[in-house]
């Protein structure tokens, strides 16, 4: 009897203890959700805010919401430049732990402080709208998000979109869903995941869009607050479209071939680096094909307290700004931008476009640049000719002359054309105006060569220049800048 008794105690104690700590970490979830509303919930014309939270002994329940501010339009009154704005009302569902193999849908199991769901439930906008989207994608009224808090405040979130399909007004919406995994560190110091959009497909009475989604993956981790370094890679795959021109009856069809980008950005101390690419597989627009194309950048020696100290200001401006006016904001933001340059510039960064090639059907298009500040004498006096002594730079640009050409022709014979039409230019036929835009084509690319802007190597146009020291050296010439000094 009295093991009886004690193991009676044992299990009451350990039953209150559950109890206790389930209380306790409920408190804990509901300081961590509004932490992070408080902390992250306002950018520009995006603010999350906390609506309620009902803290339950197994569960608890909160409300946020998602109000985004549209700008509007002035009108000759000035009214109208106060945004508008529509809400979304986000409800979650909070399973207190401790929870020893808490798992989200789609998740691992393992240790869980708590597990949540979240539904929309309503759009500010009207509840006819709120019903006419949760009629055409279900699977928003039902929990479409779900996350995982863990013990040492890491989270890990899954949202899923179901396909749908829908046929409304004579146009066939099918979708492929989108899904977005992600996993993010305690405090947002390590931020992860993937995300996920098969298919979407519109049919329409006088044509088809056929866009086969997009995928990609992030893993970063915050070197400096607000400043993030890692990498990340993403792909927009093919587009098909064809539709009937109602001009002349014709089917007109388009096919792009896919997008392809990436980033690696590291840190060494305090200086920041970013390497960017990106890959264009071409676009063919009634039998001809643009693309291939590639674009290699790559960015060194920024300061990372100056970038860090940046964000934070820009994140201060969102937040404390009462109205959402897009000149006023512009107004007060472009003076960080300009702080910004001149920060940046103390630490001598460079700026490098390792890689560019476009091809066309006239021709190609190749180049690099780099650009250096090798000093901050101009930067810190604010003297653009002393900056200019502190710039290293060098270029090189490859043009096909059959697409210099063509891009001549067709400004030179817009400008005559409408002086023609206005009256400022005597009645020519087209044929006699494309025999003057040849001649002019031709006395232009002439006039280049003879200037030494530019040299023909073959059937290409190349220009290739270097600035240092206040001097400029094109196609191997100095060529001066300051006349008199």
């Amino acid at each position: 009897m009295k093991k009886l008794v004690v193991l009676g105690v044992i299990v009451l104690l350990a039953v209150a203890g559950w109890a206790g700590a389930t209380y306790v970490i409920g408190g804990k979830v509901q300081s961590r959700y509004t932490g992070l509303i408080d902390q992250y919930g306002h950018f520009g014309p995006f603010v999350l805010t906390t609506k309620s939270f009902e803290k339950g002994f197994l569960t608890s329940t909160a409300q946020t919401v998602l109000e985004i501010r549209v700008p509007q339009e002035a009108t000759d009154e000035g009214e109208g430049t106060n945004p508008k704005s529509v809400q979304l009302v986000f409800e979650h569902t909070f399973r207190n732990g401790p929870l020893p193999m808490g798992a989200a849908e789609g998740q691992k199991g393992g240790p869980a402080l708590a597990l949540v769901e979240t539904r929309l439930v309503s759009v500010s906008a009207g509840e006819e709208i709120l019903q006419d989207l949760l009629k055409e994608v279900p699977a928003l009224g039902k929990p479409f998000a779900f996350s995982k808090i863990a013990y040492d405040g890491s989270i890990s979130s899954r949202v899923t979109i179901p396909a749908f399909e829908n046929q409304s007004e004579g146009t066939l919406v099918r979708w492929g869903g989108f899904t977005l995994d992600t996993e993010a560190g305690p405090n947002l110091k390590t931020l992860s995941g993937t995300f996920e959009m098969p298919k979407l497909e519109l049919i329409m009475a006088d044509g088809k869009m056929t866009w086969n989604g997009f995928n990609g993956r992030f893993d970063m981790k915050e070197a400096l607050p607000l400043v993030y370094i890692g990498t990340s890679q993403g792909a927009f795959r093919g587009m098909e479209m064809s539709f009937l021109n109602p001009e002349n009856g014709q089917v007109q069809s388009m096919q792009m071939k896919g997008l392809e980008f990436s980033s690696d950005s590291r840190a060494e101390g305090t200086l920041i680096s970013y390497a960017q690419t990106m890959e264009f597989g071409g676009v063919t627009v009634e039998g001809e094909t643009f693309g291939p194309g590639a674009l290699e950048i790559e960015m060194t020696n920024l300061d990372g307290e100056v970038l860090s100290r940046f964000q934070q200001q820009v994140q201060g401006l969102y937040r404390d700004a009462d109205t959402f006016n897009p000149d006023e904001l512009v107004g007060r933001i472009l003076p960080l931008y300009v702080q910004l340059f001149q920060d940046l510039a103390t630490g001598k960064p460079e700026l490098s476009i390792k890689r560019l090639h476009f091809a066309t059907p006239q021709g190609d298009v190749d180049g690099r640049l780099r650009v250096k500040i090798a000093g901050d004498n101009g930067v810190a006096t604010g003297n653009p000719l002393a900056l200019m002594q502190d710039l290293d730079a060098d270029a090189d640009l490859a043009v096909a002359e059959s697409l210099v050409r063509t891009l001549a022709a067709e400004t030179i014979l817009e400008n005559l054309q409408g002086a023609r039409e206005r009256g400022e230019f005597p009645p020519y036929s087209d044929a006699e105006i494309a025999q003057l835009v040849d001649q002019q084509v031709g006395s232009q690319i002439d006039g280049l060569l003879a200037q030494n802007f530019i040299v023909r190597d073959g059937t290409i146009l190349k220009a290739s220049a270097t600035f240092a020291n206040g001097e400029l050296v094109l196609n191997g010439t100095p060529l001066p800048l300051f006349q008199g000094q």
